[in-house]
């Protein structure tokens, strides 16, 4: 697993943050940025160019939903990959966790998450 990887965790609950960045601190990973809602998500991500954004849905001031759309409409953010971590979580036609933003799949997890899975999915769409 690529530890170098900059990852955005997208999420207003404080231990859910918490738990993401141990896990990530315990697989070496140095590059891990925290965003409270939608808008600082989408913010930062302009900013910063994150390999890979872990999303929640439900937050103040912008949706994750709404932030992603947001991120799909700017050239140098619409390739960041995104998974959502939530526990509004439905399937895509193949039957994989998944959350349907505005007529897109993207990939998600539900909550509570296992870590071994997460990290998996990271490796995925990180490489």
């Amino acid at each position: 697993m690529n530890t170098n990887k900059k990852i955005l965790i997208v999420d207003d609950k404080k231990i859910v943050v918490e738990t993401l960045l141990d896990i990530f601190r315990e697989k070496g990973f140095k590059n891990v940025l925290t965003a409270s809602d939608g808008k600082m998500g989408l913010d930062l991500a302009k900013k910063e160019s994150p390999d890979l954004i872990l999303m929640d849905i439900d937050m103040p001031n912008m949706s994750g939903g709404d932030a992603v759309a947001e991120l799909q409409k700017n050239l140098d953010t619409m390739s960041i990959p995104v998974i959502f971590l939530s526990g509004i979580v439905g399937k895509d036609k193949e039957g994989k966790q998944a959350v349907n933003i505005r007529g897109r799949w993207y990939p998600a997890i539900g909550k509570p998450f296992n870590p071994a899975i997460l990290l998996e999915r990271i490796e995925v769409y990180t490489g």
